[in-house]
């Protein structure tokens, strides 16, 4: 079976400890609010079995935004940025990875929050619905200019999510800021039969089901919506 990413990309910020924490709390908090499957009790260790329990609350929180605050980059360009990440199940088959890069405020440099989910994850069948909501809860807090949930089995190593200013290609769910609607052409963007204005940008969702790369219509789908938007 295929897996699942849920992946948002957000322009640098200069928020600081207080931003930081404020930011990622709430995501967390969104995820944690799905249910178990999405929620991080687990900080990611080197090993699962010596992984600490993690309890969310602000302060938890900004203990680890400050513990990872990237030093280097703090003595070399002044910027604070930090990493957090999280799985939510000692089971390898049930758990879903957290990760959250934030902070950022270099234009090379995108801050992000992905959410690697399991196989038989309920977003995916039974709770499609929900899963939505969530992700569009996700964007209208990070603000990201690119938010889609890829399915790995389609990826190719060789292309990239992102080139020359914008997406290469279409996914399951999308989403993007009003930038990076235009870069890609506002007309073409606004053609797609399932679009929707949406927080500061478009949003859309190819079709009710996850993409199957076994099912030849879903390619297909993916194809000619990737190609009218000339990615």
């Amino acid at each position: 079976m295929a897996s699942f990413t849920m992946i948002l990309w957000s322009r640098p910020k200069d928020i600081g400890i207080e931003g930081m924490t404020d930011i990622a709390y709430k995501m967390l908090k969104l995820l944690k609010d799905y249910g178990d499957e999405l929620d991080p009790r687990y900080l990611t260790a080197m090993k699962k079995a010596a992984a600490r329990e993690f309890v969310l609350n602000i302060d938890s929180v900004r203990v680890l935004i400050e513990k990872g605050i990237d030093k280097k980059a703090l003595k070399l360009f002044n910027q604070m940025t930090s990493g957090i990440s999280f799985f939510t199940s000692m089971i390898e088959d049930q758990s879903s990875g957290i990760s959250i890069r934030i902070g950022k405020c270099d234009p090379m440099f995108s801050n992000s929050c992905v959410v690697n989910l399991p196989e038989n994850f309920s977003g995916l069948s039974v709770r499609r619905d929900e899963f939505t909501t969530l992700f569009k809860q996700l964007i209208e807090l990070f603000d990201p200019y690119y938010a889609f949930v890829e399915n790995d089995s389609y990826t190719q190593p060789s292309r990239p999510f992102w080139l020359n200013n914008k997406p290469t290609y279409v996914h399951w769910m999308n989403y993007y800021n009003e930038k990076t609607a235009k870069t890609i052409g506002l007309r073409k963007v606004k053609s797609i039969n399932c679009i929707e204005r949406f927080a500061e940008g478009w949003y859309f969702k190819l079709q009710d089901e996850p993409i199957d790369a076994n099912i030849p219509q879903h390619l297909q789908r993916q194809r000619e919506v990737t190609k009218l938007l000339r990615l």
